[in-house]
């Protein structure tokens, strides 16, 4: 009984950590997209080129994860 007990936290930790490591990921992907939505808005002379109001409002979603 014991063991089942053991064998059920196991798979539970298992499935815990695949959820954090998923979630880990896609925080990942959305601070790699905003990296690059930053890096389209900025010309190669450094200076800044005006986002329309849905691209900007997209990337502070995005920011925030509420996406």
């Amino acid at each position: 009984m014991n063991a089942a007990k053991t064998t059920e936290k196991s798979a539970r930790s298992l499935m815990n950590d695949q959820q954090a490591q998923r979630e880990a990921d896609r925080a990942q992907a959305h601070r790699n997209e905003l990296t690059q939505r930053i890096a389209q808005a900025i010309r190669h002379d450094g200076t800044i080129e005006p986002l329309t109001e849905r691209i900007a409002l997209q990337s502070l979603l995005l920011t925030f994860g509420m996406r």
